[in-house]
C-alpha cells in the first residue's frame, strides 16, 4: 500500500508526463477548433467522410456538387437550413467559416467563387428554421440544377 501512497505524495511543482498531457489536451484542443477543416472533421466528417463523397444509404455526396445548390433559387438558404447545419454544436461564426470551406474545398470551386461567401447574419438567421422536408427540398433543388443545366447546353 505504502509504494501507491508515494506517487501521490510528489512535490506540487513536479511536471509529470501526465501534466503535459492533460495541459496539451486543454490548450490545443480550442485552437484546433476553430479551424474549418477541424470542425468539418469533428461535426461532419463521421456522414459525409473526409473527401466529401458522401455515406451510406441518404448522406449526400459533398464533393464537386455542393457548390452547384448557389446556382438555383432556394440552394443557398438549403445548405444551412439541412439539419445537421442548422442543429449543429457549432456557433454560429464557426458554422458559417466551415461553410464557407466546404464550398471552396468540395466546389465545385469555379462555381463557389461566383458567389458571395455566407456571412454570420446570414446563417444565424437561417439556422432558426431547420428543414422538415429534406429530401423533398433537396430533390427539388436538384431537378431545377438540371433543368437549369439542360437550358443553358440548348440555348
Amino acid at each position: 500500500m505504502h509504494q501507491y501512497a508515494d506517487m501521490f505524495r510528489r512535490k506540487p511543482w513536479m511536471i509529470t508526463p501526465w501534466h503535459i498531457l492533460v495541459l496539451l489536451c486543454l490548450y490545443s484542443s480550442p485552437l484546433l477548433a476553430k479551424d474549418p477543416a477541424t470542425m468539418y472533421m469533428v461535426e461532419c466528417q463521421g456522414c459525409h467522410l473526409a473527401e466529401g463523397i458522401g455515406g451510406l444509404n441518404s448522406v449526400p455526396a459533398l464533393h464537386d456538387s455542393i457548390a452547384r445548390f448557389l446556382t438555383v433559387p432556394g440552394g443557398r438558404e438549403y445548405l444551412v437550413r439541412v439539419p445537421g447545419v442548422a442543429l449543429s454544436s457549432l456557433s454560429d461564426q464557426d458554422t458559417t467559416a466551415v461553410l464557407n470551406w466546404m464550398l471552396r474545398k468540395f466546389g465545385p470551386l469555379e462555381l463557389a467563387t461566383q458567389y458571395a461567401p455566407y456571412t454570420v447574419a446570414e446563417v444565424a438567421r437561417l439556422r432558426k428554421k431547420p428543414l422538415t422536408e429534406v429530401v423533398r427540398s433537396r430533390a427539388d433543388l436538384i431537378l431545377l440544377m438540371q433543368q437549369s443545366r439542360s437550358t443553358n447546353t440548348s440555348g
